[in-house]
């Protein structure tokens, strides 16, 4: 219990630490929290597209009907319920299963990870996008983060200070994999090109 507590405490402390270097890094549009019954962990992250943790069917409905989502991206891999939770509610599913055992043994698919930036950002541009896995932190934090950087022009150290705040419950120490994803150019590089995205504010 102890050890658990001090894991929690390194972890506040780290987001405290990267919310303030977001702060002087001059981001412009942090992710908005929302409150909408039935889907937990709920964020505006810019026009159209939303974060969040599993929705309930009465979230889906909720969300749906106050935000008029048009698509809905799942990212758990295991218990894909939203096939059935969003049955007759006139919505565009996509499932893109991303293995969270894969994610946390350094062993992030980049084909799932291109699919789902791909799909994200095709759906923003026609309408509201939900995104979101099991907890709405980490599988969800690592897109997230990459549509930031790829497509909002934000640095790396910028989309991670964001995800690492700790409204969003990202799990450190379970996932540094993903932090390590984000920052490593060659990555940032290959997925730009395989998008069709030239920028070069790819580094600090």
């Amino acid at each position: 219990m102890a050890s658990l507590t001090i894991k929690y405490i390194c972890l506040l402390i780290l987001g405290i630490l990267f919310s303030f270097t977001s702060a002087i890094a001059g981001v412009s549009h942090p992710a908005v929290a929302i409150s909408i019954e039935g889907v937990p962990n709920l964020y505006l992250v810019t026009t159209n597209f939303y974060r969040s943790a599993q929705p309930t069917a009465a979230g889906f409905r909720h969300i749906i009907r106050q935000r008029r989502i048009q698509t809905v991206i799942d990212l758990r891999y295991y218990d894909l319920w939203d096939r059935k939770l969003t049955a007759g509610l006139n919505v565009s599913l996509h499932e893109v299963p991303m293995d969270p055992f894969d994610t946390a043994l350094f062993n992030i698919k980049t084909d799932k990870v291109l699919e789902a930036l791909r799909v994200l950002r095709l759906s923003t541009k026609n309408g509201a996008t939900l995104l979101h896995c099991q907890d709405g932190s980490d599988r969800t934090g690592l897109i997230t983060a990459l549509y930031r950087v790829i497509y909002e022009n934000w640095t790396p150290d910028e989309a991670i200070a964001e995800m690492l705040q700790p409204k969003f419950g990202f799990h450190y120490w379970y996932w540094p994999s993903i932090v390590g994803y984000i920052r490593s150019p060659t990555n940032i590089s290959f997925l730009k090109q395989q998008l069709g995205v030239t920028s070069a504010r790819t580094s600090q």
